[in-house]
């Protein structure tokens, strides 16, 4: 704990701390409100099409499939502000140099490893309940997946945090390339 005024010290949040999971609400939410009018109006205009007329459902899958392509081209440039952004506000320094791809690896390691830990659960739950006749019990293990999904939720979060902080830290210890002329 640094004494009050004095400049936090640059080093990466921990993936299961709270300082991880602010960090990842703060890069979430500004993620999802700059990328929502592309994957949501992709979506939107699909719905739309298979409601005036069922027989093109393969048209909107390609307009819905668009919509996520070009979300995930805005996020990169979005990526990289929200970063900075976060970097003003918690060191007060400028971040000159992109970290999307150092977040986007991270995080997608994370959810790979989460998603084979959260499925395995939700497969055992699952399958335990199918065996069990209706109870208390059986109520209560189909209760599991939504578990798994808040659970699922929270690391991602985290997983966003921490990556966007070990980004961070790496480009703010390293100092800047000199640009050619």
């Amino acid at each position: 704990m640094s004494p009050i005024g004095a400049p936090r010290p640059i080093e990466p949040l921990g993936l299961f701390t709270y300082g991880a999971l602010k960090a990842g609400w703060f890069f979430a939410w500004r993620m999802t409100v700059f990328t929502l009018p592309y994957w949501g109006g992709g979506a939107a205009i699909a719905a739309g099409v298979v409601y005036l007329d069922r027989e093109l459902a393969d048209v909107a899958a390609v307009i819905a499939a668009l919509g996520v392509l070009a979300a995930l081209i805005a996020s990169i440039p979005i990526t990289n502000r929200i970063a900075r952004e976060w970097t003003r506000a918690r060191y007060g320094k400028r971040l000159s140099e992109g970290v999307w791809w150092g977040i986007f690896w991270r995080v997608l390691v994370v959810s790979l490893v989460a998603g084979a830990i959260f499925a395995a659960v939700q497969t055992a739950a699952t399958l335990y309940a199918a065996r069990l006749e209706w109870s208390p019990e059986q109520m209560f293990v189909t209760l599991v997946p939504y578990a798994v999904l808040v659970a699922n939720v929270v690391v991602m979060l985290r997983a966003y945090g921490w990556a966007m902080s070990v980004m961070v830290a790496r480009r703010l210890a390293v100092p800047p390339r000199p640009r050619a002329r």
